[in-house]
């Protein structure tokens, strides 16, 4: 008959019942995970380490990421350096304690009782950002293994799915516009061109000219945070004003793709009027649902200059002599 603390590890994926003749082996550790807050006001948070106490084998260990660079593609505006310091001040504090109580060492102290009160002594004035969760339980034949285990379940996997589940600016591309405007010819007249501006050059694959450039530029929002929708609405503001200072300041647009959890919703449509409301005169802010529109727009505009022929015109790679 399982214990209540195997039917724990088990629901965790962390017991196997057909091992239950070493049970002899197995013992009891508690865990909790380090998640950090991006952002209080949303309560926007990513787990980033775990902590994990065995008291029957003297072990206790930890495991923090350390990949800023992934931090900073789930939040752009990711505090680098207060990471490492905070990182540091636990692992070391961690360290301590665990050296008082390590198994090859004499049973001096006394080990602490649970992992909670444990944490109680190191982890009193830890950055308002970061936080420890609910301790959790289970059994174990390894606590090393486990530690790992339990990282790359919280951590790892969870950071991997952050990232990858937004969709980019080149799939709203080819999802949304690439098609309206394939419709209309347009793309084909598209070519890729860089503008110099002061000692920074800025690329775009898709652009036309038509007395001055004209810049398609595809843009998604589709964030699962709020934090990082506002750090693209700020990388937006930011180029567009630059490009006004171009030896030939072009005509952009912007053509928008909208998140796809309701939650950022309102963060979503918040962006969009700060975008018309600050480059309305220099920049054309286009939706998904206009895309069509925008695609009759643009060919117009192309027939209007002689890059695309009249609309009733007959396809000259149709006309056989």
């Amino acid at each position: 008959m399982q214990t209540l603390q195997e039917k724990v590890a088990a629901a965790l994926g962390l017991y196997d019942s057909s091992k239950a003749n070493h049970a002899v082996s197995s013992v009891a550790f508690e865990y909790a995970v380090v998640q950090y807050s991006y952002d209080s006001a949303t309560g926007e948070q990513l787990n980033i380490g775990v902590v994990l106490y065995c008291r029957a084998r003297r072990f206790l260990g930890v495991r923090v990421l350390d990949a800023t660079g992934r931090l900073r593609s789930a939040f752009p505006a990711f505090d680098t350096d207060q990471h490492r310091r905070v990182v540091a001040r636990l692992e070391a504090a961690l360290d301590r304690q665990a050296q008082t109580f390590a198994p090859d060492t004499l049973e001096l102290f006394d080990t602490p009782d649970s992992l909670q009160a444990l944490l109680q002594q190191i982890w009193r004035d830890a950055d308002s950002s970061y936080r420890m969760s609910a301790v959790r339980a289970g059994v174990t034949d390894n606590p090393t293994e486990t530690l790992d285990g339990l990282y790359f379940r919280f951590v790892e996997s969870q950071l991997e799915r952050r990232v990858r589940t937004r969709r980019d600016d080149d799939a709203l591309w080819r999802a949304t516009y690439r098609n309206a405007l394939q419709r209309k010819r347009v793309t084909e007249h598209l070519e890729p061109h860089t503008f110099k501006v002061d000692d920074f050059e800025y690329s775009f694959p898709y652009t036309f000219k038509n007395g001055s450039y004209h810049i398609l530029e595809p843009v998604s929002l589709d964030y699962e945070n709020t934090s990082s929708l506002r750090e693209r609405l700020s990388k937006l503001l930011g180029e567009a004003r630059m490009l006004t200072n171009a030896e030939e300041p072009p005509k952009l647009y912007f053509l928008l793709g909208k998140p796809q959890d309701a939650q950022i919703t309102p963060a979503y449509r918040s962006a969009v009027r700060s975008l018309r409301r600050n480059l309305g005169s220099v920049c054309r802010i286009v939706e998904e649902e206009e895309a069509e529109d925008f695609g009759e727009e643009i060919a117009e505009t192309m027939r209007h200059s002689h890059i695309l022929p009249p609309e009733n015109a007959p396809d000259a790679s149709l006309i056989r002599l």
